[in-house]
Order: C-alpha cells, then sequence, then structure tokens
C-alpha cells in the first residue's frame, strides 16, 4: 500500500513538471523568437477590422489582407480581440503583445487537446499511461513550434477535433457533429473526421437504419442551425441561394489563391520540384490528366479504401481513430495545393491512435518527427530572419527531402496495411463503443 502511494505521488510531481516545462518553452520561445512576416500581420489586421467595422464587410477585401479564412477562425479573433480591448482600451492590434495574446489562445486549446488525450486513455489504460500519452502531444515539438514560433494557429483546430472524437468514443455522436461543425468553420480539412464519425454511429446504433436516419437527419439539421449562426452575420450563406456568399465560394476562393502542386508539403507532388515553384497542377500532365485531377482520383481510391476498413474490418473506437488517421495523412500526401502545415492534425492523431492501442506507438513517434521536420524546414526556407544565417541551406537537400517523403509514404502504407490485416485489437483496446459499454 505504502509502495503504491508512493509512486502515484512521484508521478504527479514529474507529471507537474513536464505541465510547467511545456508552459516554458511556449512562453520562452514567444519571448525571444520573432513570428513570421505576412502571417502574423494578417491575423493583426484582421483582428482590427472585425473589432472597429461591421462583420458584414470583413470579406470586402481591402486590399492589404486577403481574408482566406472562414467565420469559425474570424470569430475566435473577434472574440480575443474584444477581451483584450476591455483590459487595454487603447491597445495595438498591430503590436508584438497582441501576437503573443494569439499565441496564448492557441495554448489554451492545447491544453484542450492534452486533457481530451488523457481523458480518452483513461477508457483503456490506467490513468497514468493515459497521462504520459497527453504529456507526449503537449511537449512534442510541432504544436510548440507551430503557436510560438511561427505563430500560427492550427492548435486551437487540433484541440476542437480531439474532444470531437473524444464525444464520439464516448457515444455522445450529435455532440461530436456540433463541435465538428465548429472545427470544420474553422480548418475545412477536418470535415474528413465525419466519415468515420458516421461509420462509428451506424456501427453502433446495431445498425437500425430508420432511427439512426433520423437521428442524423435531426443531428444535420441541429448542425445547420449552427451554421447560420456563425456565418450570417459575416453575410455568408452556409447553403448559398441567399448572403453576399457562399461558404463553398469562400473555401474555393482560398484554395485557388495558390494552385501549384505542393506548398512546401513533403508529399508525393513536391518530389520533382523540391525548392522551385511549383507548377500549375491545372495544366495537363499525364494521359492529358492535370495534376489536380490525378490528385483527386488517388485521393478518392483512399477514401474507398477506409471505407471498406470501416466496413468490414471494425474494432471499435480504435478503428475509428485509425481511420481518421488514414484520411487526414491520404490527403496530404495525394492532394495537390497543401501547404505544409496541413500536416498538423496528424501531430496530435497519431498520439490519439497510440493512446487506444499501443501497436501504433512507433508510428506516432515517426509522425510527429516527420511533420516537425516539415513545417520547421518550410519555415526556415521561407523566413528571411532563418535563410540569411545559412542554416536553412545546410538541411535543404534534395535527398533529405526525398528520404523525409518516402519515410511519410511508408508510413502511410504501412497504417493501410495495419488496419486492413489486424481483424482484433490489442487487449488494452477491446473496449467497444458507446460508453455504456465501458468496463
Amino acid at each position: 500500500m505504502a509502495t503504491t502511494s508512493v509512486k502515484a505521488v512521484s508521478f504527479s510531481r514529474h507529471g507537474v513538471m513536464a505541465i510547467l516545462a511545456g508552459f516554458v518553452l511556449r512562453l520562452l520561445f514567444l519571448l525571444v523568437t520573432p513570428f513570421h512576416g505576412f502571417d502574423t500581420f494578417a491575423y493583426r489586421h484582421w483582428t482590427w477590422r472585425l473589432v472597429h467595422e461591421p462583420l458584414g464587410r470583413f470579406y470586402v477585401d481591402d486590399g492589404q489582407a486577403f481574408p482566406d479564412h472562414l467565420p469559425g477562425d474570424l470569430w475566435l479573433l473577434k472574440i480575443l480581440g474584444e477581451i483584450t480591448r476591455v483590459f487595454d482600451p487603447s491597445i495595438d492590434y498591430y503590436s508584438r503583445s497582441y501576437s503573443i495574446a494569439i499565441a496564448c489562445m492557441v495554448m489554451l486549446f492545447d491544453v484542450v487537446a492534452m486533457v481530451s488525450i488523457w481523458h480518452i486513455g483513461t477508457y483503456f489504460s490506467d490513468s497514468d499511461r493515459a497521462f504520459r500519452y497527453a504529456l507526449a502531444y503537449w511537449l512534442a515539438p510541432a504544436p510548440i513550434f507551430v503557436a510560438a514560433v511561427w505563430g500560427q494557429t492550427d492548435g486551437i483546430a487540433a484541440g476542437l477535433a480531439v474532444t470531437v472524437l473524444a464525444l464520439g468514443i464516448s457515444g455522445r455522436y450529435p455532440w461530436a457533429m456540433l463541435v465538428l461543425t465548429l472545427v470544420v468553420l474553422i480548418k475545412p480539412q477536418y470535415g474528413l473526421l465525419a466519415i468515420p464519425l458516421m461509420v462509428s454511429w451506424w456501427h453502433t446504433s446495431d445498425r437500425l437504419w430508420k432511427s439512426w436516419i433520423f437521428q442524423v437527419a435531426g443531428t444535420c439539421a441541429a448542425c445547420l442551425a449552427l451554421m447560420v449562426l456563425v456565418c450570417v452575420p459575416f453575410r455568408v450563406s452556409p447553403i448559398g441561394g441567399w448572403g453576399e456568399w457562399s461558404l463553398i465560394d469562400r473555401v474555393r476562393l482560398a484554395n485557388d489563391l495558390y494552385p501549384v502542386s505542393s506548398l512546401g508539403a513533403h508529399n508525393v507532388w513536391i518530389l520533382a520540384n523540391p525548392f522551385s515553384w511549383p507548377p500549375d497542377d491545372r495544366h495537363a500532365w499525364m494521359f492529358g490528366f492535370s495534376r489536380y485531377t490525378i490528385g483527386i482520383a488517388s485521393f478518392s481510391v483512399v477514401v474507398a479504401t477506409t471505407f471498406w476498413i470501416l466496413l468490414c474490418r471494425w474494432r471499435g473506437a480504435v478503428t475509428m481513430v485509425l481511420a481518421s488517421n488514414i484520411l487526414m495523412l491520404g490527403s496530404f500526401l495525394f492532394l495537390t495545393r497543401m501547404h505544409e502545415r496541413y500536416s498538423f492534425p496528424l501531430a496530435v492523431l497519431s498520439i490519439l491512435l497510440a493512446t487506444i492501442d499501443g501497436h501504433y506507438r512507433r508510428y506516432a513517434i515517426t509522425m510527429n518527427a516527420l511533420i516537425f521536420a516539415n513545417i520547421a524546414l518550410r519555415f526556415a526556407w521561407s523566413a528571411a530572419e532563418y535563410r540569411s544565417t545559412g542554416l536553412a541551406h545546410v538541411f535543404h537537400q534534395v535527398w533529405l527531402i526525398w528520404l523525409l517523403v518516402l519515410i511519410t509514404v511508408g508510413a502511410f502504407g504501412w497504417l493501410v496495411w495495419e488496419a486492413c490485416r489486424r481483424k482484433e485489437p490489442t487487449q488494452e483496446a477491446r473496449w467497444q463503443l458507446p460508453h455504456r459499454s465501458r468496463p
């Protein structure tokens, strides 16, 4: 009894120290590194407009920072801008201090992701092991780098996405879909999570089509109502037909800003030209098909394979999270117009998969290393203050880019193979959906 108590206290002390270390690392980078160029200016400028101008005029381009983000992201900047103005009515939204405030907001959502990973992990193993996986995300280099060095907000959507999967794993699918609606209005790529969520919902509804369809219809109506509440103030219509812009128009405009094969993403399209400006993906390339079309066709195969895995290799919660990883990694590898930060969702999804089934632990480590390498190398190459030091040229070698891409493709192939081959989960991942079946 005494030994158990000592171990619990010791682990608690180490856990608190690890959490504090994560905070210190983030704050240290926030204070000593310059935020990068246009991305930071865009957030500052958008906040100023959101606070001082009517929301309905936001999507009227003023020529300074094209508004290529969706209303969900903008509401977060609006709320943060109003809160900071309460504490400091004379705040300068173009100052470095406000960029630090944005990074602190992202840090809060990193905490949300960490807590959600721990919460999910307690269903499949003991609390200590779940906490260690949660700390793995908290101390992972990619989330720290993106928020504290680059000044980007990818951690917000990632934190909410883990919450979506946590709700799905506990059997609360309507709530999961509502939160997913908010996530999609921040980062549209997370809409892919709807596929494993819906199939999982069908599996756990005892496959009663009539009752399942009625539940799904009611949930879709609630999600549409939420979209209307979020989008209408910006004069954006979720379904078109009214409003100055439709939601699809805003997504298409952002997607068409750079119609090239790869924007720094270490995927299959960067292999031909790692450091030169990528070719236009709309031009005919192979057998009369454009790169864009080939990318869509390749990813369609990934989606079809994922459907088969969800339907024929269903093993409970592990399959839902496994399918989420396959879809996100497949979209990053095979679709064109991918940024390097489009790999960021895998930083949290891979750790979540390892939390549920320890068999995927090495996959999580590999993916987080690859994601950090892609993001950090791209940042060092594009940021003039780092490129001028010559350090970027040391690491930007063609062979290194090829190696990183081939390892990523290999990890994707292994993930699909494991999903198709393994019919039974490990003992620690045998818990099945929904929440009522938790041991």
